[in-house]
């Protein structure tokens, strides 16, 4: 019913040029026919082509110049994984196709502005010069199947350029991370950096023996993306809406989750090298420890951290320090120099963290730890670095808080003194294991980071079961961080039973410069005088960027 191509004219075949003179009316042409012609960079083109071409010159140089009126459906950047679709008119001239100014789509429904060139030699050697401005844009849906150097989601605003012919393509792109809200559902850019991962080794036969009866054939899927003759080249402007993670070990979630901003270089040359230079500042994230599966604790990364690269993504420098924060009596490990009168007040349970300091090479990093009392007095603080003064004592010591959840007295006759915290340790490990495979099964399992902690009580303290949170609620506008939970009575104390602390912000504000924050917070800097044992507040936070002294009093205007 329906007639895609009509031909209308003359053919002159004695002519030795000008043997076309036809008139090409389109109506609802099928793309797919042309999808050859594109199969450099992009795949899937599928839609309809309408208008008027008119078609003249010889066979070794034909003329095909009009307006073409084209409702692409779909249209796959490999590399990316995206695919897109626009409705628009394209100029067809002699020997190119000309896009100007097209509102190109995402699968979101989001745009990006489309221009460029699509130049031939009679249809032949085929040359690209196309730009993309998009604007809040998916760029990147990829996964370890078709990249194992990185993958993730990219939402981005910036500009991409495709340049060059069928084998030899340079893809230049510049862009900052950003996030969309679709659904009711936040969307940010998530990047995977796998540090190492495993390949296996198998024979291959020779002779292959096929049963040419069979009716089955065999559908082999091929997720590798081709990057032979790709130049790619990204300068990526990282905010804190994105999502970084860096991978050592997925199987048992040797992983580094993190926010923070920096600038980046990322390029793979026709060679397939991979190189990447820029320093990432971590703002906030987490780092879960794995040991044997016997230590499975996850830290939180201190403000500042930071990797650099310049070069070798395997070769990045880290300075990272993480906090894994522990509620434990100090009187283990002071038990031979303290007198009976302050002995009651080393009972106590006291917040201790436990530092771990990741530096170096990032695929092999030098472990360091250390401990703080956050709330302390400076003299406690001396005391407990005094009796930790070597690295083996430093390790015995940590790796002891984090099983038992205390410490280890000095006297090895003391050991028989410790009520072990093995319990609250194994269902911390296994909170942490679940909550880190139900990230790998699939993202809808956005539950945040939870775990469990169980506190044995003894005569001078209670027991605790708390329930650590971390999360984020209404699309990121709200942030609950901390643990909450309830203790058992203790004729010592008639506080109420509720401990845990909690820090709550909410943005106010989109960009999240303006925030509201409230707090729940132990009391232990003096354990002597102090009546409360916890203390509530509010706050407002406010915050804003700028490049001179005069830019604090201007109001930056938003760019179109």
């Amino acid at each position: 019913t329906n007639n895609p191509i009509n031909i209308k004219g003359y053919y002159y075949p004695t002519l030795k040029k000008d043997n076309f003179d036809f008139k090409l009316s389109l109506t609802n042409f099928k793309l797919k026919l042309l999808e050859k012609y594109l199969s450099g960079f992009s795949s899937n083109f599928k839609g309809y082509a309408t208008g008027v071409l008119k078609f003249t010159g010889s066979p070794l140089e034909p003329d095909l110049h009009g307006h073409l009126f084209l409702m692409v459906k779909g249209l796959t950047i490999n590399y990316l994984n995206e695919t897109y679709s626009f409705t628009d008119s394209v100029l067809v001239t002699k020997n190119s196709f000309v896009f100007d100014h097209v509102v190109l789509n995402d699968a979101l429904g989001d745009t990006a502005i489309f221009d460029g060139i699509i130049s031939h030699e009679n249809f032949r050697k085929f040359q690209f010069d196309l730009s993309f401005k998009p604007y809040n844009f998916m760029c990147l849906n990829t996964d370890i199947k078709q990249n194992n150097i990185y993958y993730g989601t990219a939402i981005a605003t910036g500009l991409i350029r495709i340049k060059g012919d069928e084998n030899d393509i340079n893809i230049d792109i510049t862009e900052k991370t950003d996030k969309v809200i679709h659904d009711k559902k936040v969307i940010n850019t998530k990047l995977y950096i796998p540090i190492s991962y495993e390949s296996e080794i198998s024979d291959n036969n020779f002779i292959t023996f096929v049963n040419t009866k069979s009716k089955r054939k065999n559908k082999v899927d091929n997720y590798n993306i081709d990057l032979s003759g790709i130049q790619l080249n990204i300068d990526l402007d990282v905010t804190s809406d994105a999502d970084v993670q860096i991978i050592f070990d997925s199987k048992i979630g040797d992983i580094i989750k993190a926010k923070g901003t920096g600038n980046i270089q990322m390029e793979i040359t026709r060679l397939g090298d991979f190189n990447m230079y820029g320093e990432y500042v971590i703002e906030n994230g987490d780092y879960l420890f794995t040991l044997k599966n016997v230590i499975n604790k996850r830290f939180n990364i201190l403000k500042g951290s930071n990797i650099k690269w310049n070069g070798d993504p395997y070769e990045g420098i880290a300075d990272i320090t993480a906090v894994y924060p522990v509620k434990a009596p100090l009187y283990d490990l002071v038990i031979g120099s303290v007198t009976d009168d302050t002995a009651a007040v080393y009972k106590k349970r006291t917040e201790v963290d436990c530092l771990l300091g990741l530096k170096d090479k990032i695929i092999n990093p030098t472990i360091t730890f250390d401990i703080d009392l956050p709330n302390s007095d400076e003299n406690t603080k001396t005391t407990v670095k005094g009796l930790i003064n070597t690295e083996e004592e430093m390790n015995r010591q940590i790796f002891s808080l984090l099983i038992l959840n205390r410490f280890t007295p000095m006297d090895k006759l003391q050991y028989s003194n410790i009520n072990t915290g093995l319990g609250s340790t194994s269902a911390e490990m296994m909170s942490n294991q679940l909550s880190n495979w139900l990230s790998q099964i699939s993202n809808k399992f956005d539950i945040g980071d939870i775990g469990v902690n169980y506190r044995p009580g003894t005569q001078m303290t209670r027991e605790e079961l708390e329930v650590a949170l971390s999360t984020q609620l209404f699309n990121d506008r709200l942030s609950i961080d901390g643990n909450i939970g309830v203790s058992g009575q203790n004729s010592a104390s008639k506080t109420s039973n509720i401990v845990g602390d909690v820090n709550l912000e909410y943005k106010i504000s989109d960009k999240g410069n303006f925030r509201l924050k409230g707090f729940n917070k132990s009391n232990t800097v003096d354990m002597l005088n102090t009546n409360a044992p916890y203390t509530q507040g509010v706050g407002v936070f406010w915050r804003k960027d700028f490049d001179s002294f005069k830019g604090l009093f201007e109001k930056k205007k938003e760019k179109k």
